[in-house]
């Protein structure tokens, strides 16, 4: 795998076709679904910032992928934040592209059972999360989550709890316990 940075905002990789084999990107179907991408795109951006220092943090970006004839691939990601906002909300819009974007959920679960159910749900090494509880018992997560064309990689939350537009201040201050700082999934599954 090959990266060029092109600017501040731009980054193009080329990647081979074992490489393709490999990530399941199939360069022979133009049209990939926004799941192949959430997978894909973590880990190469993982890969760009140790291989040239290419970094994105929470800015959405647009990604773009190019199949060559001979099974190769060109992946171009953008920062949207580089372009203008009319440039913004044409992109936005466009429906053969895919954006993605990482940033910090918060679910909040009425139980322990509950939440461990959600956490076996998604369950992987390496995911940013951390764990309060409140003084009534509820559970709260605060996790870093990728998002393709506005959805969730960990969307199947909400079907055990419920999605809040950020930690309520009162579980941060004197009405609840931070349980788990960064390994909170780990840290739910070994709740009694």
């Amino acid at each position: 795998m090959e990266f060029l940075i092109i600017s501040d905002t731009k980054l193009k990789v080329s990647i081979t076709r074992d490489e393709c084999l490999k990530y399941g990107i199939d360069t022979s179907d133009a049209d990939f679904s926004t799941n192949e991408i959430r997978l894909i795109i973590r880990e190469i951006l993982e890969l760009a910032k140790k291989r040239c220092g290419f970094t994105v943090d929470r800015e959405k970006i647009l990604v773009q992928l190019y199949p060559m004839p001979d099974g190769d691939c060109e992946l171009f990601v953008t920062k949207l934040v580089g372009l203008s906002a009319r440039e913004r909300g044409i992109v936005r819009d466009a429906d053969e592209l895919t954006t993605y974007q990482k940033k910090r959920g918060v679910y909040r679960f009425s139980d322990t059972i509950t939440l461990k159910e959600a956490v076996r749900a998604i369950y992987r090494d390496g995911v940013e999360c951390d764990l309060y509880v409140s003084e009534s018992g509820e559970y709260y997560i605060s996790i870093v989550e990728s998002f393709a064309d506005g959805i969730s990689e960990f969307e199947v939350l909400v079907e055990f709890g419920d999605r809040l537009p950020e930690l309520p201040v009162f579980v941060m201050a004197e009405y609840g316990t931070l349980l788990s700082d960064g390994r909170g999934l780990e840290t739910a599954l070994t709740l009694p």
